[in-house]
Order: C-alpha cells, then sequence, then structure tokens
C-alpha cells in the first residue's frame, strides 16, 4: 500500500512541476523560434550558490521511524526561506519575505521535488525584476517530499517575472532535460566553489 501511495504521489509531483510548461505550450507551438542556449551567467552570481544548505534537518520525535508532517512542513519552510535569501543577494528582489511567503504556497500545492535527488521550487511573482536561479546543494541528501524516495541533495530555485511566459517555460523544460540524464548531479556535487557550480551547470544547459 505504501509503494502504491508513494507511486502515486511522484505522479502527481510531476504533474504539478509541468503545469507551467503545459498551460503556456500552445502559445509556444503556434510562435515556435529556434532557441538559443540558455546563458545561465546571466541568471544566477556566484553569492546565489550554497555549496552545503545551512538549514539542519530536525531529529524524528521518540518513538517516529522519520519526520511527522509538522515536522517536514516546518523543515521545508525553513530551507525555502535559505533559497528566497539567495535570491536576495541578486538585489533584483522586491520583499524577500513576500518572496519566501510566495515560495511555501507554492510548495503547500505539491511538492517541488521531482525526484532522483533534484527539487525544482519554482514560481512567476511580482517580487522580480528578472528571471533568476538560485542554487543549493545538500550532499548527504533532505527530506523533501520526494516521490521516489531518494532523498534531495540538488535544489535549483526558479523565480520570474509573471510576463516572461516563454523564457521561463525554456528554462524549466532545460533544466528537466538535463537532471533526466545521470551525468550532470554527481558532478555538481563534486564541484570545489560556487564558480564550479555554474560552470558545470553552464556546460549542460
Amino acid at each position: 500500500m505504501g509503494g502504491e501511495f508513494n507511486h502515486s504521489v511522484g505522479r502527481l509531483n510531476t504533474v504539478f512541476f509541468f503545469a507551467d510548461i503545459a498551460r503556456f505550450w500552445p502559445s509556444v507551438c503556434f510562435s515556435w523560434e529556434p532557441e538559443a542556449a540558455v546563458n545561465l551567467r546571466r541568471l544566477i552570481q556566484p553569492a546565489m550558490v550554497r555549496l552545503r544548505l545551512e538549514t539542519p534537518v530536525p531529529e524524528p520525535l521518540e518513538g517516529e521511524e522519520g519526520l511527522i508532517r509538522r515536522q517536514l512542513t516546518e523543515f521545508k519552510e525553513a530551507v525555502l526561506g535559505e533559497i528566497a535569501a539567495l535570491f536576495e543577494a541578486s538585489g533584483q528582489i522586491d520583499r524577500i519575505d513576500r518572496l519566501h511567503r510566495e515560495l511555501t504556497l507554492r510548495e503547500g500545492k505539491a511538492s517541488t521535488a521531482v525526484g532522483r535527488g533534484i527539487a525544482f521550487p519554482h514560481i512567476k511573482t511580482l517580487r522580480a525584476r528578472e528571471m533568476l536561479c538560485a542554487i543549493a546543494l545538500a550532499p548527504e541528501g533532505i527530506p523533501f517530499d520526494e516521490p521516489d524516495d531518494e532523498p534531495v541533495r540538488l535544489i535549483v530555485g526558479i523565480i520570474s517575472p509573471k510576463d516572461e511566459e516563454r523564457a521561463y517555460l525554456h528554462l524549466v523544460r532545460r533544466f528537466s532535460e538535463v537532471f533526466l540524464g545521470d551525468a550532470a548531479l554527481p558532478e555538481i556535487l563534486q564541484a570545489r566553489d560556487e564558480h564550479e557550480v555554474i560552470r558545470i551547470l553552464s556546460s549542460y544547459l
């Protein structure tokens, strides 16, 4: 029963993750143009990369094998606060507290963990003046409502102004394609500094 439930949750998470793509797909199809490679260095600065997530994973309560729902929800909210702070380092964010709230509300709809050790918190928001990425690594893995029981080791945050639909769609799709493969994540986790994380990910985009 548990396996069937996790499999169903996995399908639901994937549906929610690609909801933004599906919503705008018709307009993209009817106005298709060849797409340039993603220039990641325009979207992220070294200050927006964290080599090791700082939010500590809470200990399970006595008698529990894992985190109870309240603990997991609070932990994920704290992690998203850390991601919001990385976005703030860009100098392009209006009201980090509201951005944090929007990321948390989005996460409450369905987990942005998509399996294979990856989570993609992503929103279109009035808080962003331009499209941005933030990256946090968790080499030991963290719980994040992952659909395949593989702890999340890489969080890629994406935020975009509401009027940049095509660019947002293209970026989300490219990231999803990159991490369907097995090569990128291990290489990124071995990065020695923030610059190398950006260089490695740029090479795949």
